[in-house]
């Protein structure tokens, strides 16, 4: 997908960023909200957060590892997306 380094990692920084507000937000929803919509937002954050991983960044990091600019594990915060072992 991005084959610079550069805007690689500058990309993958900011879906990383994207992804670490959106588990934020939760704590905010679980905290005001009523079981069943936090349910609903957690699903839907789930969803995104799996798409960006899905369709931005392993795309943009299979083709920066193609090049070798990018270190294995850059990846790790990503981890537990999805999961409930936060």
């Amino acid at each position: 997908m991005i084959t610079n380094d550069t805007a690689a990692r500058q990309i993958s920084d900011l879906m990383i960023d994207l992804k670490d507000q959106m588990m934020d937000s939760l704590t905010n929803v679980k905290e005001t909200c009523s079981p069943e919509e936090y349910a609903s937002y957690h699903e839907a954050v789930g969803r995104i957060a799996h798409s960006i991983l899905v369709n931005v960044l392993e795309p943009s990091f299979e083709a920066v590892y193609a090049c070798s600019c990018i270190e294995p594990g850059y990846l790790y915060p990503l981890k537990n997306v999805g999961t409930r072992d936060r």
